[in-house]
């Protein structure tokens, strides 16, 4: 059980789960014994309960890279039903905190890969979901660039955002 506006980590060695268990939160799998509820819900009988209401950072870079940093959050705003009004007020507080309102005009595939990040991070706050699922976010990612996605992290811990997290390295 994980507590609400806690940051919780699943730490271990590549293969031992971590990202299958990421997946069953999120209601990607469903789970092969047992079951899990996330948020309440269970993540197989109330999946799109789930889904609507959490945000998931996969490993890789999973955003849109002919797209521009401002058009993938766009996107992201609107897949998840934020009104225009509401998104540009996030928006400009959420790239302001990783840094990246002077790379608007940017496409996303020639950021670095911190930046890419970041930027998927945004992506995934944009909503502000009650629960965040991240399975590695250092990865791939400078010190500096880590340090940035550690404290928006916190800022949103502090409001009420539950994070969990995987890494195979602390």
């Amino acid at each position: 059980e994980i507590g609400a506006s806690e940051i919780f980590g699943l730490v271990g060695p590549d293969g031992a789960g971590k990202t299958t268990l990421l997946q069953i939160m999120a209601a990607i799998l469903d789970p092969s014994e047992g079951r899990c509820t996330t948020l309440g819900a269970d993540t197989v009988r109330e999946a799109s309960q789930v889904t609507s209401h959490i945000g998931y950072m996969a490993q890789g870079f999973t955003l849109y890279g002919q797209l521009r940093v401002a058009e993938n959050l766009e996107f992201a705003a609107q897949a998840r039903d934020v009104s225009a009004e509401t998104f540009r007020g996030r928006r400009d507080r959420l790239l302001a905190m990783a840094g990246l309102t002077p790379f608007l005009d940017r496409r996303e595939e020639n950021l670095s890969g911190g930046m890419r990040k970041k930027l998927a991070l945004c992506a995934n706050l944009i909503h502000r979901p009650p629960l965040l699922l991240l399975d590695e976010p250092g990865l791939g990612v400078d010190p500096v660039s880590r340090r940035d996605l550690w404290t928006i992290l916190e800022e949103f811990r502090r409001e009420g955002t539950t994070v969990v997290f995987s890494t195979s390295y602390i």
